[in-house]
């Protein structure tokens, strides 16, 4: 997942999974044998290679995070996945409203440069995790694990997800990418902004900031909004 770059900064938009996707074999996408968590999450997401960058990258870091969480719980492991139960999910839910930080060495051996959860979930930061989480293990419910049985015999996210207040599809909020078109007509008018005054012309700074950072960085309104200059780090010089 490559982060946002400026000439000074440098904008974390979403958790590195490289480390954890190297700790598994390599996934075999056609492959009736599933043997560790990793490999079912790749398997998942190639699933939604047609999709926009968009979905793809917040099913990613949905997927990865948990993985995490469950790592931190559970201590060292490769199929921590198959024994989730709603009592797991129930207290990651708690978890996700009121997230803490993970420790450094912690992040580290698990190959994060940075912490997964910046604030608090949304509602609807929530909502996606949980969409996100059920059509995971729905989907590993179909894998065949070790000796043809599947990987994950039940889908403890199931409850949770017919629970959800708003039955809307989380994937459209994610999948409102801007065509190479529209991006660039977008660019067009705010480059046509009017900078004839000092006020116009952080007018224009601003609004070209902005729209740069929601688009490169991958970011909900939410995540965006809850931004601190903590969240930047320099870039390498």
């Amino acid at each position: 997942m490559n982060p946002m770059s400026t000439n000074e900064f440098q904008v974390v938009a979403a958790p590195s999974s490289q480390a954890l996707i190297s700790q598994a074999a390599p996934a075999e996408l056609v492959s009736a044998e599933v043997v560790d968590d990793v490999q079912a999450i790749r398997i998942f997401i190639a699933g939604y290679k047609h999709k926009s960058s968009h979905t793809t990258r917040a099913y990613e870091k949905e997927c990865y995070r948990f993985l995490l969480w469950l790592r931190l719980k559970r201590g060292a492991g490769h199929a921590h996945l198959p024994a989730v139960g709603i009592d797991d999910m129930n207290v990651y839910m708690d978890f996700v409203r009121e997230p803490r930080p993970f420790n450094e060495e912690f992040l580290k051996a698990n190959g994060w440069d940075h912490q997964p959860f910046r604030n608090a979930l949304s509602k609807t930061s929530i909502a996606l995790c949980i969409t996100v989480l059920h059509r995971l293990f729905t989907a590993m419910r179909e894998m065949r694990g070790p000796g043809g049985q599947p990987y994950c015999t039940y889908n403890p996210v199931k409850l949770l997800h017919e629970g959800l207040a708003s039955r809307s599809n989380q994937d459209d909020e994610v999948e409102q990418a801007l065509t190479e078109i529209e991006w660039g007509a977008v660019q067009e008018v705010i480059e046509g902004l009017p900078q004839g005054t000092e006020r116009e012309k952080k007018h224009y700074h601003r609004a070209r900031w902005i729209m740069q950072l929601l688009y490169r960085a991958f970011l909900r309104r939410e995540e965006a909004a809850n931004l601190k200059m903590g969240n930047f780090i320099a870039s390498p010089q």
